[in-house]
């Protein structure tokens, strides 16, 4: 799918060439339906980019987005771009993709890759199908072929950076959009938010029974859960399902006191930095996490919240004090806020990929 040539929304001198960059930017996904985490930072990656430069985007999936390369390869023009980023997949890049990384890199355009996960490495990858153990070979074809030809990587963690060897290597992590922060609601509160798949993945065996400590000394509250899928067995009176996006739980702002991220203490989970905590601090919420170690510590040295073990005590323990304690909420809320906007926006995403490709010397000046 060929995504629009961006318009302005906002003046770029580049010091040396008097204009906006010109950005090549490519996905991997298509954008008809934004329903999962790659989908949601393609697409915020790609608007970011568009209020600072001039972009070219080419995203879908192999089969939508394999003619828009071929046109662009035809047109022999790439040296004209100042940078290229490529959103990868978790799945590998087809032929076209590696074709035009080579001729990018023979134009000498500056390429940054980002490097989403890494379950390959960590043999969490399905391998039974014949299709499984040729996409399984080939995410590492295309992870050599981006060594080959890339400027930098860029990696959501510094745990995840650290796996990999490459001399440029620097971390892009997730963001918000501040465009919709909220204020800092004063309460009463009810909803504990939780997005995502109510599975052991992402905590649900011990989200459930932490909640059932949380609603025996809190009768009121509920777990408002984001999520496309039913509960197996009994659902639980606390528990609220919504469908949807982010927008979708907008009204029900005032009365949520906290977004909570389960995750299970894992070698993999410690690298991660889940798209749904900024998901969260841009709405405005405080955060309840598992000390998995590098989301801890972003909690922890931003004050975006309270981390705890993965135990449904642990968990309990913090989601009641939130609403025990609304001094500490409201604290908790206010620091988070700061954060969000001082150091967690796509926009600060997009300055820095596009800083790191061409260099310090332009800067954004003007109405954005």
């Amino acid at each position: 799918m060929k995504m629009p040539t961006s318009s302005a929304m906002s003046q770029v001198h580049l010091i040396g060439h008097g204009k906006r960059p010109q950005v090549l930017m490519l996905g991997q996904y298509p954008l008809d339906q934004i329903d999962i985490a790659p989908k949601v930072r393609t697409q915020a990656i790609w608007q970011a980019l568009t209020r600072i430069a001039d972009v070219t985007f080419v995203t879908g999936t192999r089969a939508s987005r394999r003619r828009p390369l071929q046109r662009l390869i035809a047109q022999g023009n790439l040296g004209h771009f100042d940078c290229a980023y490529l959103e990868a997949a978790t799945s590998t890049s087809m032929e076209t993709d590696l074709l035009l990384i080579s001729l990018l890199r023979a134009a000498q355009v500056p390429l940054g890759v980002y490097i989403r996960d890494a379950y390959n490495l960590f043999e969490m990858a399905p391998t039974e199908s014949v299709k499984e153990k040729i996409l399984h070979m080939g995410w590492f074809v295309s992870q050599w072929w981006y060594r080959q030809n890339a400027t930098t990587l860029f990696f959501p963690s510094q745990m995840l950076a650290d796996v990999f060897s490459f001399p440029r290597r620097e971390v892009l992590m997730p963001a918000g959009e501040a465009a919709k922060l909220p204020p800092v609601f004063a309460g009463p509160f009810r909803y504990v938010l939780f997005a995502g798949r109510l599975d052991a993945g992402n905590g649900w065996n011990h989200l459930r029974p932490a909640m059932d400590i949380v609603t025996a000394r809190f009768p009121q509250v509920r777990l408002l859960a984001l999520t496309k899928l039913e509960v197996d067995g009994e659902v639980p009176s606390w528990l609220e399902i919504r469908r949807g996006t982010l927008d979708d739980v907008r009204a029900d702002l005032p009365e949520i006191a906290c977004g909570v991220v389960p995750r299970p203490h894992s070698v993999y989970n410690d690298m991660a930095i889940p798209l749904k905590l900024m998901d969260y601090l841009s709405l405005g919420l405080p955060l309840v996490t598992t000390r998995c170690k590098e989301m801890a510590e972003l909690v922890t040295a931003d004050g975006l919240g309270l981390t705890s073990d993965d135990t449904p005590e642990g968990l309990a323990e913090n989601i009641c004090r939130i609403f025990a304690e609304p001094g500490l909420r409201q604290e908790l809320a206010q620091s988070a806020r700061q954060s969000f906007l001082a150091r967690h926006t796509w926009d600060q995403r997009a300055r820095q990929l596009v800083e790191s490709l061409i260099g310090r010397e332009w800067s954004p000046v003007g109405g954005d």
